[in-house]
């Protein structure tokens, strides 16, 4: 092989070493965007509440209680709803443990399918009005939700989430509070 030969050769060879390198930086970029978008990353929790920015990734079976880290405020705000809602069966909620501790957390989780980036409400039942837990709501990402509330009222209490936009409340899920 001449010299000339094998300089185009070794040009050639650099130049798709080049562009594979390229497309695979913004294969990699275009994964990392998406990633972070649907909130899969190990740091942003898939369906996090924006009020708790701290909530970890997976919900315990068993209330934890906080340790210096920013609690939703156990008040319901001023504003009560008592419209009914337009598409009950639309939004799944489900509370867990079913029974907690005074102060214990109570973890808030559920569908919402076709939605994606609508914040919801959570409200709970008092003399028979929902009215909305203060500072609390879940972030749909993907059509799932998760959140949490803590309070110190004790008995049984039921909680739901509302979508103000589209005035759609979940399902009611009752937990008891000891």
């Amino acid at each position: 092989m001449r010299d000339d030969q094998r300089r185009q050769l070794v040009e050639a060879l650099l130049k798709v070493v080049a562009v594979a390198v390229g497309v695979g930086a913004v294969i990699a970029i275009g994964v990392f965007i998406m990633v972070r978008a649907l909130g899969f990353s190990d740091n942003t929790p898939a369906a996090h509440s924006t009020s708790q920015p701290d909530a970890p990734s997976t919900l315990p079976t068993t209330a934890l209680t906080p340790s210096g880290s920013p609690s939703p405020s156990e008040e319901p705000s001023a504003t009560a709803t008592s419209k009914p809602a337009r598409s009950k069966d639309k939004i799944r909620l489900t509370a867990t443990p079913g029974e907690v501790g005074q102060g214990e957390r109570i973890n808030l989780t559920g569908t919402y399918p076709g939605a994606d980036n609508v914040a919801l409400e959570v409200q709970r039942q008092e003399n028979g009005a929902w009215v909305s837990f203060a500072g609390v709501q879940a972030q749909v990402r993907v059509g799932t939700f998760a959140t949490y509330v803590i309070t110190s009222r004790t008995g049984g209490m039921k909680f739901r989430v509302f979508d103000p936009t589209a005035e759609a409340a979940s399902n009611a899920v009752a937990v008891t509070v000891g």
